[in-house]
């Protein structure tokens, strides 16, 4: 699936702006924190509190996926042991870590691995999250203006009114 594709069925969910770019905001948000395997179950409150669009938010946790799980947890650990002082991991033996790792091994893992990792995931999280908010909120804005401009274009050259959306 391209990220064009993503981006227009994101932008065509039937919500206010607000609500679509703060729930895919908030699923960037849990996407960045590691915990692994509960990300869809932890980012839908959130949505309800925040009142975000689910649909978004789930789609936005996915930003972590078998393919960039490894690199985004070791850039977390990376930006996490700016703000921590623990031994550092190399990129080898981060990779080897979590490889295959399972829930359980996760848990595992210990501080010196697990703090470094979750504070930089918060502090990424956050960067991520905040331009994801304001540049989704334009782009769906922008299309639902067009949608709009399409409909009520069309409604003039059948002669009928125009639909209230």
């Amino acid at each position: 699936m391209s990220i064009r594709k993503i981006l227009r069925d994101i932008t065509g969910l039937d919500d206010p702006p607000h609500k679509i770019a703060m729930g895919l905001a908030l699923g960037i948000f849990v996407g960045f924190i590691p915990i692994m395997g509960i990300q869809m179950a932890v980012v839908l409150p959130f949505a309800l509190l925040f009142r975000g669009n689910k649909t978004a938010a789930v789609a936005g946790v996915w930003v972590t996926n078998p393919i960039t799980v490894i690199p985004i947890y070791y850039l977390n650990y990376k930006v996490g042991e700016l703000f921590v002082s623990y031994p550092p991991l190399t990129w080898a033996s981060f990779e080897d870590l979590f490889s295959n790792i399972t829930m359980t091994k996760f848990l595992e893992l210990g501080a010196t691995t697990l703090v470094p990792l979750f504070v930089g995931g918060l502090v990424l999280a956050t960067i991520a999250a905040i331009p994801t908010y304001f540049i989704t909120y334009r782009l769906v804005a922008r299309s639902h203006r067009r949608k709009a401009q399409e409909a009520a274009e069309s409604a003039l050259a059948t002669g009928q009114p125009p639909s209230c959306p």
